[in-house]
């Protein structure tokens, strides 16, 4: 399977196990998210990942930020509290997006317009593998949920269509009889 992604950015199995063992390793509570946490729910690689987004807790973020830089990344885009990504000589990207945990499991995100993202303490409760790295990640229902809401691409469609095939769960408009 190719790991280059559309822009030569690309981060493969070995370096998606490798950068969150070494945040693990500092006590980084992180869950994946976007494609890399839709491919740990199911278990194997499906596509080649462009980056690999991790949802963390904020008071975290700037011991990852600071890991992260030690490890030769660099600030490419820099939307805090929102998200910011990071890229590093080999063309790896880590998205970064802190949250809010809360006592009862659940986190917010704060949002380019202010608003929040609430996550549920179900959708911070997936467990998953990338290579033979068990993970946290969003849930099932998460992962369709924050896939909702906007015009889906190719790579949107073929992913949700997976996780139906999979886990057996109905899809939203506009998955439906994908």
């Amino acid at each position: 399977m190719s790991t280059v992604g559309r822009d030569g950015i690309r981060v493969t199995v070995g370096d998606a196990e490798y950068l969150l063992g070494v945040l693990e390793g500092a006590g980084i509570e992180a869950w994946v998210a976007g494609g890399w946490g839709l491919d740990a729910l199911l278990g194997r690689q499906t596509r080649e990942h462009r980056d690999l987004d991790i949802i963390l807790p904020l008071p975290q973020t700037l011991t990852a930020y600071s890991i992260l830089l030690n490890e030769g990344f660099r600030v490419e885009t820099d939307w805090f509290p929102v998200r910011f990504e990071m890229l590093d000589s080999l063309n790896r990207a880590v998205d970064v997006h802190p949250v809010r945990v809360h006592d009862d499991g659940s986190a917010d995100l704060e949002m380019l317009d202010g608003g929040l993202w609430h996550f549920d303490a179900e959708a911070m409760s997936g467990r998953g593998t990338i290579g033979t790295k068990r993970v946290r990640c969003q849930s099932v229902r998460e992962q369709i949920r924050s896939h909702t809401g906007y015009e889906p691409t190719d790579i949107d469609r073929a992913d949700m269509a997976l996780l139906a095939e999979h886990f057996g769960v109905e899809l939203p408009e506009p998955y439906r009889n994908l």
